[in-house]
């Protein structure tokens, strides 16, 4: 029968819970790769180089897909994660989703410093600002 001394203890002590952070770690960037973003429009701004982003999220089976909105200058290409402008949800079926998967959201530019966001009034909101890069974000909802 083997013997453990207290240095083969204190070298597993330090050594299993460093095995596991490894072990987590890889499984949380495994799954996060599994999410895509699909881009649905963009709406460029009236007298700006901005654009107003709309692209859906999905990040597999056991996640909701989501609407995101970002402002982005006109040259960025890939929308920051998660949308700097809205994010929402159909909150598990409760808004109707649109052709992608997530809430559909109607994108309007007011003015040139005034976005207008409408969507369900069912969709689930897990982000909504006021104000991104200079533009004020006026948000409303629709049957």
């Amino acid at each position: 029968m083997p013997r453990f001394t207290t240095r083969d203890l204190i070298s597993a002590a330090l050594t299993l819970p460093l095995a596991i952070g490894v072990v987590v770690w890889l499984l949380q960037w495994a799954l996060g790769s599994l999410c895509g973003s699909i881009l649905i429009a963009e709406f460029p701004a009236p007298k700006k180089p901005l654009k107003a982003s709309l692209y859906v999220r999905d990040c597999g089976a056991t996640t909701d897909f989501s609407t995101q909105v970002s402002i982005l200058d006109t040259s960025e290409r890939t929308p920051p994660v998660p949308g700097n402008a809205l994010v929402l949800d159909t909150d598990h079926g409760k808004a109707p989703a649109g052709s992608r998967g997530g809430p559909e959201v109607r994108v309007t530019w007011a003015s040139d410093t005034v976005l207008l966001l409408a969507y369900h009034p069912r969709a689930r909101v897990l982000h909504s600002a006021t104000q991104v890069r200079g533009i004020s974000i006026k948000y409303a909802t629709f049957e």
